[in-house]
């Protein structure tokens, strides 16, 4: 149900504006006046967070992961969670600065590494080149192919080449001339295309200085290996940090939060359930001194939507909401359409044997990974239609595809093997499915049109209530009777509903012109009410889909069924193929079942239910609350 919420303002003195912002996150029971579903925060509280995540991923490579974990931290240490985590932080940054650092200087000393090795016999050292006043050297390579020819020449010339090595392709070394035969040097190096290279300037001879570099390299790598050694043994800390980011976060939110003040008072404008004002009222008398006002809320004003359901009721408003969240001037969808889709889900699904896993599987998964928000709400919507799913299974006699008759096994215990449970048949005999799934659909509008009804005269428009709403249930009413008095012998039953039919037509016929003002315009207003029957038999023809579902998850477990009963034949292999094709395919089927039940059953609500009554057009109530990214939960106190 919709429950009324109530404008309030809350003032207090400006010493105590941080404690009242942080009993209204904790109680959760307050809607700020400008509530954002996303806040954005400053850049330097978003530089820190990323910092805190960064410092969660390294980490987090070096815990020992559970699959289903719960991480619930206490208030007290959550509120002060704030010294570790930064000393934690800071030495994160700096093993994470050292590896990149060393790193680098890695990728520095082997690429020196690497270009120095061909010189290393190079007699001389590389700063002692740079001295020479009546010579120069060139250090560099040439291709072996031409290195013959090459030494030939420069010999003839008066140069000088000291080979330092070659390998395959080049001969590497240091080629030397007199600075007044530099152009025909130069020739000579570009004739032969000489590749020189700039080595680094060192004191002493490269053969002596690789051993440096070497342990240069190796004592970087240490330094390296023992920070990553310090940051695995950190990995049991993650969840340190993980505390630390939710904590900061809503500390964040907290500050962000804009209060109005004037010199001595700061105060708070928003909305509160009617239900919980008591309460927080209560809980705030305990935490401060403060004051509070009720405010009128304006004609135009807009008002947030806030239902209270029970837990079946409450996990389908997920829903409602992802169509439209509804207006608070307006019935409450929720507790009529959550029941009408666990049913429709169960029989689109109508399996024992899927059932059975949907509610093993879900409940296992709600027990153990304890999911939060939106995930749970869907957990939970498929672990509760798990139920009907099983039903309608018995009903059907399916068991992962194959015919299981629930009430013969049974009544075989006790002599009576005559007793069958299966009073529908997709597969075999699919019209009495289909009639039963529009008859569904038919009691499914009818629901909404009663919705419609009870909107209408809580507006107190009970015109509306008989031209949109008793016409047409009279009109489908009527239509059903008529055809079980053609189908049965109680003819007196077509009579009933072709009257029924009859007055729900006259209804729509003098009503819906009603707005119109002149006779003409209420005379064709009412026959384009009538028109609307060909929208309505379309929703009735749109139910035939449960048929469809029911109908592909059955055919496709029984054919899983048969391809495994085929390569079970084959010799040897044959059982362990089998197995998997059964697995496999069973849990293709069940995944695809779940999916398409959960998009067709949604598609069913949205239009041919919702449609028939619902505006929506609210806004949800959104208390400020902590929002926890990595914390399952924070325990409190035991009073």
């Amino acid at each position: 149900m919709i429950v009324p919420v109530k404008k309030i303002r809350l003032l207090t003195a400006q010493s105590e504006r941080e404690a009242l912002i942080k009993a209204l996150q904790h109680e959760s029971k307050f809607m700020l006046f400008d509530h954002q579903d996303e806040v954005s925060l400053p850049s330097e509280l978003n530089h820190e967070l990323k910092r805190i995540e960064r410092g969660i991923e390294v980490l987090s490579k070096n815990e020992k992961k559970k699959f289903f974990s719960f991480h619930e931290i206490d208030r007290d240490s959550f509120e002060e969670v704030t010294k570790e985590a930064s000393e934690l932080l800071d030495t994160i940054d700096t093993h994470l600065h050292q590896i990149e650092n060393k790193t680098q200087e890695n990728l520095k000393l082997e690429e020196d590494i690497n270009t120095l090795t061909p010189y290393l016999n190079l007699g001389v050292a590389t700063k002692e080149l740079e001295i020479l006043e009546k010579t120069k050297i060139i250090i560099g390579s040439v291709a072996l192919i031409n290195f013959e020819e090459f030494s030939k020449e420069t010999a003839e010339k008066g140069h000088i080449f000291e080979e330092s090595s070659r390998d395959l392709e080049f001969v590497y070394g240091a080629f030397g001339y007199e600075l007044v035969y530099e152009n025909e040097a130069i020739k000579l190096l570009n004739a032969f295309r000489f590749n020189e290279v700039s080595l680094p300037l060192f004191d002493t001879k490269l053969s002596a200085l690789l051993p440096e570099l070497n342990k240069n390299l190796q004592d970087n790598s240490d330094a390296i290996k023992e920070s990553n050694a310090e940051l695995k043994k950190l990995g049991a800390k993650t969840n340190i940090l993980r505390s630390y980011y939710d904590y900061f976060y809503n500390d964040a939110l907290r500050q962000q939060v804009d209060t109005k003040s004037t010199e001595r008072v700061v105060y708070l404008e928003g909305w509160v359930r009617e239900d919980e004002f008591d309460a927080l009222k209560k809980s705030l008398d305990k935490k401060l001194e403060y004051d509070i006002e009720e405010l009128t809320v304006g004609e135009e004003e807009m008002v947030p939507t806030a239902t209270k359901n029970n837990k079946f009721v409450s996990q389908f408003e997920s829903i409602t909401n992802m169509f439209s969240v509804p207006h608070p001037k307006e019935v409450d969808p929720n507790p009529v359409m959550s029941v009408w889709y666990w049913i429709i889900f169960g029989i689109m699904m109508g399996d024992i044997g899927y059932g059975l896993a949907m509610l093993v599987f879900f409940v296992l998964f709600l027990k153990l990974k304890k999911p939060k928000g939106a995930l749970k709400n869907l957990a939970m919507i498929f672990a509760f239609s798990s139920i009907p799913s099983i039903i309608f299974g018995v009903l059907t006699g399916s068991f992962f595809g194959a015919t299981f008759d629930l009430l013969k096994v049974v009544g075989g215990w006790f002599g009576r093997s005559d007793l069958s449970a299966i009073v529908l048949q997709p597969v075999d005999d699919p019209l009495p499915m289909l009639i039963f799934s529009l008859g569904l659909g038919i009691l499914h509008i009818i629901t909404g049109l009663i919705l419609k009804i009870i909107n209408e005269v809580r507006r107190k428009d009970i015109l509306s209530a008989l031209a949109d709403g008793l016409s047409w249930i009279l009109i489908l009413t009527g239509a059903v009777v008529a055809v079980l008095g053609m189908v049965t012998p109680v003819t007196i039953l077509s009579t009933i509903g072709l009257v029924l039919v009859g007055v729900g037509a006259l209804l729509i016929l003098f009503l819906n012109g009603r707005s119109n003002k002149s006779i003409i315009g209420k005379a064709f207003g009412g026959l384009g009410g009538l028109y609307n029957v060909t929208g309505y038999l379309s929703d009735v023809l749109s139910y035939s889909r449960i048929l469809a579902l029911s109908l592909s998850t059955a055919v496709i477990a029984f054919t899983m069924n048969l391809l495994a009963g085929m390569v079970m034949g084959v010799p040897v292999l044959g059982i362990i193929l089998a197995i998997i094709v059964y697995i496999i395919g069973h849990i293709f089927n069940f995944a695809m079942g779940l999916l398409s039940a959960y998009v067709h059953d949604g598609r069913l609500q949205y239009l041919e239910f919702f449609g028939k009554f619902y505006e929506g057009g609210g806004y949800e109530f959104t208390p400020f609350s902590y929002k926890l990214k990595y914390l399952d939960a924070i325990k409190e106190k035991s009073v």
